[in-house]
Parts: C-alpha cells; sequence; structure tokens
C-alpha cells in the first residue's frame, strides 16, 4: 500500500507508479484497486476515482465495481501517457 499520498500531482504518480509495477504481472487485465492506492484516506480515494473517471471517459478503462477499474494490458501506455499529459 503506498501511503502518505496527499497532492493530487503525487496521486498522479503514485498510480502511474502502480500502473508500471502491474504492467508486469501475468494477465490480460490490470485491475486498479483504489484501497491499494489510497488506503483509508477517503480524500485519497475520491482524487484517485476521478482521475479513472477521467479513464473512463477516454475509454482506456472500465469501472468493474466500486473501487475497481480494468485496464487491458494494450491500452497500458495509452492511459500512462494520458496520465503523464495531467502531470
Amino acid at each position: 500500500m503506498y501511503r502518505g499520498v496527499r497532492t493530487k500531482y503525487s496521486q498522479i504518480s503514485a498510480l502511474v507508479y502502480y500502473l508500471y509495477t502491474k504492467r508486469r504481472e501475468k494477465g490480460r487485465v490490470v485491475a486498479v484497486r483504489v484501497v491499494d492506492l489510497c488506503g483509508i484516506d477517503r480524500k485519497c480515494g475520491a482524487e484517485v476515482s476521478k482521475l479513472l473517471g477521467e479513464l473512463v471517459k477516454v475509454g482506456v478503462a472500465t469501472k468493474h465495481k466500486k473501487g475497481v477499474y480494468l485496464l487491458e494490458k494494450h491500452d497500458l501506455a495509452k492511459a500512462l501517457a494520458i496520465l503523464r499529459n495531467l502531470v
């Protein structure tokens, strides 16, 4: 779990780092759990959910259930480029 994520930019960088580490795992889909990134911090969870919502609007991610978003590995480079542009 990534602790101490406070500002919007540190949340974006934590999400980018999370996606980079998850991309090396097996499978075709990367599951992004907001709890893994923020723990019980509600402000952080809301901000990360907004960021992932932007990826859903673009069509890169899919909302699976509350707090869980799915990204296919072939769309991961596009998602990382979008997040890098936000920084």
